[in-house]
């Protein structure tokens, strides 16, 4: 089996800098598209552009949760200056706020030596932080796919024992189709016995044609058995390949539902109905796959 991927993983790493820290988390959960969000401290912000080609370059499908964050150590460096600009702009915040709420106290200072942006290295230049950010998502994203081929794997294997299931029962019915037609032959011909009826011969066989026509199964599991076929070769080809067994999980489910409706026969309806579950389950299970 080739390798497939989960949507669902989780990395998470930190890179030490001067003067303090970056983290990084990235998660992943089930989309039917690539929907990416960033929360980013403001001094990292200009990194947005380039964190979404670096993303895009490595996933297809997924909701990706990517929070980025600068923590200083102003213990650790000597060389600190303030942001005169945003210091000026919280002032003003808490000046109007103070215009509305009179009783408001003043920000401290340990407050706005907390503000994002308020404190920033005086030696480390942009190009320096922008090369550990990008170094740092480069090995988290390493890690989020290992974590999702190892998911997928797991869940190949979970799929592959459904797909050889469905196979089982597939194999069940074929011998019961070939007996199907005379067995309700007679099944007809008994009830018109019973009811004393002698009905026009040339009339009956026309609408046992019909019936036969109207109630055979073989084309319904022919095709099913070329799409189980197919998620097989995917399964053994490997790669991005969610939306093709999703759409595949909706035609074995199309040819189940027709084979059960069909269905004039209780055991044949039971095992489709066996089948149909399997199905359900794959399907949910496809939707996990990117």
């Amino acid at each position: 089996m080739g390798t497939i991927f989960s949507m669902t993983g989780y990395a998470a790493g930190i890179r030490n800098i001067p003067g303090g820290s970056i983290a990084l988390d990235i998660r992943s959960v089930n989309h039917r598209h690539l929907d990416l969000q960033f929360r980013i401290s403001e001094e990292l912000r200009f990194l947005e552009p380039t964190f979404r080609k670096l993303i895009i370059s490595q996933l297809t499908r997924g909701k990706i949760d990517c929070r980025l964050t600068l923590k200083s150590s102003p213990s650790e460096n000597e060389n600190l200056k303030v942001n005169k600009l945003i210091l000026s702009k919280i002032k003003n915040l808490s000046d109007q706020i103070k215009t509305v709420l009179r009783d408001a106290q003043p920000i401290s200072v340990h407050e706005a030596l907390r503000w994002p942006g308020v404190l920033s290295e005086d030696n480390l230049s942009s190009d320096e932080l922008s090369e550990a950010a990008i170094e740092l998502l480069k090995s988290s994203l390493g890690d989020l796919l290992k974590e999702k081929i190892r998911e997928g794997d797991s869940l190949g294997q979970i799929l592959k024992l459904r797909i050889e299931n469905i196979n089982k029962l597939v194999a069940q019915l074929e011998p019961l189709l070939p007996n199907l037609i005379s067995k309700n032959h007679k099944r007809i011909l008994t009830k018109f016995e019973e009811a004393k009826v002698n009905p026009d011969q040339d009339r009956l066989q026309q609408e046992l044609i019909f019936f036969a026509a109207k109630t055979d199964l073989d084309e319904e599991l022919q095709r099913l058995k070329v799409h189980l076929k197919e998620v097989s070769n995917i399964f053994i080809k490997g790669g991005v390949c969610g939306k093709k067994l999703d759409f595949l999980a909706q035609e074995l489910n199309r040819e189940t539902n027709t084979l059960s409706a069909k269905s004039i026969d209780v055991e044949i309806t039971k095992i489709a109905i066996e089948i149909k579950t399997l199905i359900e389950q794959l399907r949910e299970q496809f939707q996990n796959i990117e």
